[in-house]
């Protein structure tokens, strides 16, 4: 009688299950007794609070240590140990007592529980139970395991080799190299060119995406250089062109490591200086017209090899005259600076009372070239805005937690600021000025006991572009860019960002500009920049720009407040500018309404028919010439080399799946927001909450502003008196009097000092630049206060790294939370979103070759997530310093499951890695899941097999006999007859079939008693020598005595076509050797072949029994003749 009918037997009659024999496997490594945590903060440390109280064993025989354990043994801080003897096989089971060390070895058992052990004769099993606490784990096993990132036969020392190889650097990507006929992208691989032992798969993209029309790469023996031709570029020119490398060992190709991203090469045509500002009747000015590619043809073409570039005009048509097209030459590339020039020299004059609302801008028809290669076809170079300023602009600002000055307080150098302690959202700006649609609006949370600015949401017509920190929580969050409608913005804009995510810029068309700094999570500090156009057309926060101060606190009914030459609180003022609940551009993204009429019409420049002058004037003798409206949704935003790739902002998308369309991977949050209705400010004084006085104030934020260079040089060459800047920081001190936002108020001067000396035009040099103090000299974030700046570069301080010195080395990446489709969830929902990246909201992440995702396998048991075992090492996605995206196994690697859970860390080292969090993939078409992840409920009329979601009655595609029966089982396939289905399977044809199965091993997923819980008849019914797989994958069978592939299916026939029988003939007859057409069987099992009736069939050696009995596989007995 075969096992499983054994088994019946045993359960029918009564019989207690011997825990021998039913049991769960724990194999982690780093239990051993001599593996000791060597860095306390930072590695991860195993924890047994959430391990399911039951029996298991150790692999590979291991014990649980019976000797008292110092702290951060085995892997946690606290390792458990049994107390008293080993017991024998004729003591059956016994009580034991676990202890735990109190940390500092003085008290053994200062953690105590009792288990529950028992000898099985070669091996122990223990009935262990959840620890109360963290980090507590039991200590089994000697020997010191490999590292994370080696492996040996054993998985010890000694002989620990690493699993790929160690790439010690980025790969990098080559400038174009011209060959005679073409040119090409270099990416080079970082690696010993002695060792053969390697190989290297190279994947080429651009913009941050892989191209399936690309061929990847695959470098072996010393190759260390892959390359990419021009002709790849067609289709992509205006983008970032990259190459990724994994590596890997010839011997064992399927360990590979993460993919490594090289340097970026932006490969386009651009304008250079990327916008022009004009002035009332200045002569010709020159831009330069850059290409970063050079002009190579095929031999057959090279005679008359030539790109030309037609000015686009405003009627767009294609009669353009000879005088100001402009032609791209081979003999224009200059290999040394990597780039071809072409001069264009700009008439640009303005009339200020016939062209104030118009924009302007130089651009390009569509290339179409026959004498060019064609990966120039298609490409729009981007336009080139013009900007007029014919009068004096200035300068809004809410910085801090907020103090706002004026526009014309800024402009007038008169006054102080006003504060808003309020929660909510306001109108900072808005252009009243006709035919012109302009506003900024902020949004406020709760800073301490006062506020500060979360997001901010700008819009010149039909462009809205919001830059977001409330979706987190206050200080552990991150910018996140929304560009509603489907990303579209008008030619002519420009977003751009630092590469750690803490500054940005927003350049409107008309020239105003929104500049965003994003201080320590916690706030964005706010710079409004008013175009001339908005001279006396101003309202909201930042005042009437008019040059009169005295009406800047202007009601939207026309009261107005009277303002103080001091600081003053303006709360009548800043309460008359909210924005009705629900009514703001936060709110509403997707659904603001835009119209034609608020299209940013782009006028383009004319060709002036005398000496290759291009005229972009306007004046009142030339009538208004037809229009370039804004693009639609295909056309490519304006984006320049080093700016943000609108691409990648990904847009506000729907809240459910739409037409089949799901969100992006990092979309923005749906949050809920606190509109601060009845919030009342908290007005404090001095001292402070920890008796710092207003002297300590002024002191602490007087050495910081005397201690930086920039605003030193500001003051003694230029003269700048930073009193409000000082003042503002005094204010914050009262709140946080730890010093926190001193550096806020030091940036809030610096930019200040930048923006005043770039209004005037004393302060250029003959060759149009500013001082070098506040233009080319300045380092990034100033250094974060972590290094030194030389002549515009960060020399960091030790144990600093970054542009800006902003990463600390020391220490791991800090990871907060995962970011999903709403706040406060793990859970990512493939009907929402295809979740195959999740991004991480955290602190300290570096982007180099060593940034890395770890992640922890946990499938779902039909009621909640369980802990496999499985580890993956996969590609982290660098979006800035504060938010990363994790890669996600691919499905094939986790058994097709699309319902699975993961706990995700993450490291620059890839060796200290951050704190662990968790992240659910959930279908809600099957499943409604706590957020939290801990349990979710299967829907009524859904089965959840195999982690994806199955209909009532859908059918296994693999075997017809089962389906999915909710009102049996939801966690796997029901027989579709009352019995299992086994015994009424018809007859295979003589000499068998290759059947498809779920697993070798597995006769039904379901149907049979459960070895833990004989009343449940829902597990897996095995085969011939297979025994149920412990929970949480017990509709799976496994061999008996072994449960190192539960949880991995091995499918037949593939693996198989039993567990015992790997081919039904082509191998040697054993009772009749001349012949080749008998069974194949499994060579590390003691299997043999069946005799001449059933010469196609395997089993076990001692089991001779059982052959024939699998006639729905093997067929009837072969006749005898």
């Amino acid at each position: 009688m075969y096992l499983g009918l054994l088994l019946l037997t045993l359960f029918s009659t009564g019989f207690s299950v011997d825990p021998c024999t039913q049991n769960s496997v724990i194999d982690e490594k780093y239990r051993s007794v001599d593996y000791f945590v060597k860095d306390k903060n930072y590695e991860h440390l195993l924890c047994d609070r959430t391990l399911a109280k039951g029996w298991y064993k150790f692999a590979g025989g291991k014990e649980m240590h019976h000797s008292c354990l110092a702290a951060y043994h085995c892997g946690t801080h606290i390792p458990l140990w049994l107390v008293g003897s080993k017991p024998s096989v004729a003591d059956g089971i016994v009580s034991r007592k676990v202890c735990g060390t109190d940390g500092k070895h003085v008290d053994c058992c200062q953690y105590t529980d009792t288990i529950r052990m028992k000898n099985c004769g070669t091996f122990y099993v223990y009935e262990l139970k959840p620890t109360r606490g963290c980090s507590y784990a039991y200590c089994a096993g000697t020997g010191v395991p490999c590292p994370p990132d080696k492996w040996s036969a054993t998985g010890y020392e000694p002989g620990c080799k690493d699993m790929f190889p160690k790439m010690l650097s980025n790969p990098t990507l080559s400038n174009p190299i011209v060959k005679p006929d073409t040119f090409e992208f270099k990416c080079h691989v970082n690696f010993d060119a002695s060792r053969s032992d390697v190989g290297f798969d190279v994947e080429w993209i651009f913009d941050n995406k892989t191209v399936a029309s690309i061929p990847k790469t695959h470098l072996t023996g010393t190759s260390r250089d892959a390359v990419l031709d021009q002709k790849y570029l067609a289709g992509h020119m205006g983008e970032t062109l990259s190459c990724r490398v994994r590596s890997y060992f010839t011997a064992t190709p399927f360990r590979k490591g993460p993919l490594l991203p090289s340097n970026g090469y932006w490969c386009g045509i651009k304008f250079e200086p990327t916008s022009l500002t004009v002035t009332s009747k200045e002569p010709p000015k020159t831009v330069n017209m850059v290409s970063t590619v050079p002009l190579v043809c095929d031999k057959l073409a090279q005679p008359t090899c030539k790109l030309e570039l037609y000015l686009d005009n405003n009627n767009h048509n294609s009669l353009t005259t000879t005088n100001c097209t402009k032609v791209l030459k081979p003999t224009d590339w200059d290999p040394k600076k990597n780039q071809a020039v072409i001069p264009i020299q700009i008439l640009a004059q303005r009339d200020p009372k016939k062209d104030h609302d118009k924009n302007l801008a130089l651009h390009f028809q569509q290339i179409f070239s026959g004498d060019a290669p064609p990966i120039f076809n298609g490409y729009n170079i981007p336009y080139l805005p013009i900007h007029s300023q014919d009068k004096d602009t200035s300068t809004c600002s809410c910085t801090g937690d907020p103090h706002c000055i004026t526009l014309d307080t800024h402009f007038t150098k008169k006054g102080s600021y006003i504060d808003y302690y309020k929660v909510g959202e306001f109108t900072m700006y808005e252009s009243t000025a006709a035919n012109r649609l302009f506003q900024v609006q902020a949004r406020t949370w709760k800073c301490g006991h006062v506020t500060c600015n979360c997001a901010i949401a700008a819009r010149e017509g039909n462009d809205i572009v919001i830059i977001d920190i409330c979706h987190g929580h206050y200080g552990k969050s991150f910018a996140q860019v929304i560009i509603p409608h489907k990303g579209t913005l008008t030619q002519g804009m420009v977003v751009s960002r630092d590469p750690a995510g803490k500054h940005f810029l927003i350049d409107f068309p008309s020239g105003a500009q929104v500049k965003v700094d994003v201080y320590l999570n916690r706030l964005l500090n706010v710079w409004i920049t008013a175009p001339e156009d908005d001279f006396g057309a101003t309202q909201g926060l930042c005042g009437t720009f008019d040059g009169n101060r005295d009406n800047d606190l202007k009601h939207p009914d026309g009261t107005v407040d009277k303002i103080q030459t001091a600081r003053m609180q303006a709360n009548s003022f800043v309460e008359s500018w909210r924005i009705p609940v629900g009514s703001s551009m936060f709110d509403l993204k997707e659904n603001i309404p835009i119209a034609p009429k608020w299209n940013n019409d782009i006028y383009y420049c004319e060709c002036t028919q005398k000496k290759s002058q291009i005229d972009c004037s306007i004046d009142n003798k030339k009538n208004l010439p037809a229009v370039h409206t804004r693009c639609g949704a295909g056309c490519t935003p304006f984006i320049q080399n080093g700016h943000i790739d609108l691409n990648a902002l990904k847009i506000s998308g729907r809240r459910k799946r739409s037409t089949g369309q799901l969100e992006e991977d990092n979309a923005p949050v749906y949050y809920y927001f606190d509109y601060g209705l009845s919030i009342q400010p908290q007005i404090r004084n001095f001292p402070t909450e920890n008796g710092k006085t207003q002297a300590d104030a002024e002191k602490a934020c007087k050495d910081a502003f005397n201690k930086n260079t920039i605003l030193r040089q500001c003051t003694t060459y230029i003269g700048f008196d930073f009193g409000i800047q000082i003042d503002e920081c005094v204010e914050d001190f009262k709140y946080f009097d730890d010093g926190s936002f001193i550096k806020s108020a030091v940036d809030s001067a610096i930019t200040f000092c930048v923006q005043t000396m770039a209004r005037n035009a004393s302060n250029y040099d003959i060759h149009g630049e500013l001082p070098a103090f506040v233009s080319t000299d300045r380092c990034p974030s100033d250094c974060s206060d972590h290094g030194t700046c030389v002549k515009g570069t960060c020399h960091c301080d030790t144990g600093y790294v970054g542009e800006g010195c902003d990463i600390d080395s020391r220490r791991p990446p800090e990871v907060y939370s995962i970011i999903a489709s709403y706040e406060d969830t793990v859970l990512c929902d493939v009907t929402m979103r295809p979740c195959e990246t999740v991004y991480m909201a955290g602190n300290n992440f570096y982007q180099n070759a060593k940034l890395s995702c770890r992640l922890e396998e946990l499938k779902f048991d039909g009621t909640g997530f369980v802990a496999t075992g499985k580890h993956f090492m996969t590609a982290a996605v660098y979006n800035s310093m504060f938010n990363v995206g994790c890669k996600l196994p691919l499905k094939s690697s986790v058994g097709g499951h699309t319902v699975i859970g993961y706990n995700m860390s993450v490291t620059n080292d890839a060796h200290h890695y951050s704190s662990e969090v968790k992240v659910i993939r959930t279908d809600s078409t099957c499943l409604d899941c706590r957020d939290d992840g801990i349990s979710c409920q299967i829907m009524s009329g859904y089965c959840v097999i195999d982690g994806k979601c199955r209909k009532r009655d859908e059918l296994n595609s693999a075997n017809h006999n089962l389906k999915c029966d909710p009102a049996k089982n939801k966690n796997a396939w029901t027989s579709t007859s009352a019995s299992t289905g086994l015994n009424s399977m018809p007859t295979a044809p003589l000499g068998g079939i290759r059947y498809q199965r779920f697993d070798i091993w597995t006769s039904n997923k379901t149907g049979c008693p459960c070895a833990l819980n004989s009343k449940s008849k829902d597990c897996a019914c095995c085969d011939d020598g297979g025994c149920q797989c412990p929970s949480p994958n017990q509709h799976q069978c496994t061999l008996c005595g072994s449960t190192k592939n539960c949880g991995t299916p091995q499918p037949g026939p593939d693996m198989g076509i039993d567990g015992y029988t790997l081919a039904l003939a082509d191998c040697q007859c054993n009772f009749d050797q001349i012949k080749y057409n008998c069974a194949c069987c499994h060579s590390e099992l003691k299997s043999c072949q069946c005799g001449p009736k059933h010469r196609n069939q395997c089993v076990a050696c001692d089991h001779m029994d059982q052959c024939g009995n699998k006639p729905w596989i093997f067929g009837p007995a072969f006749p005898s003749h």
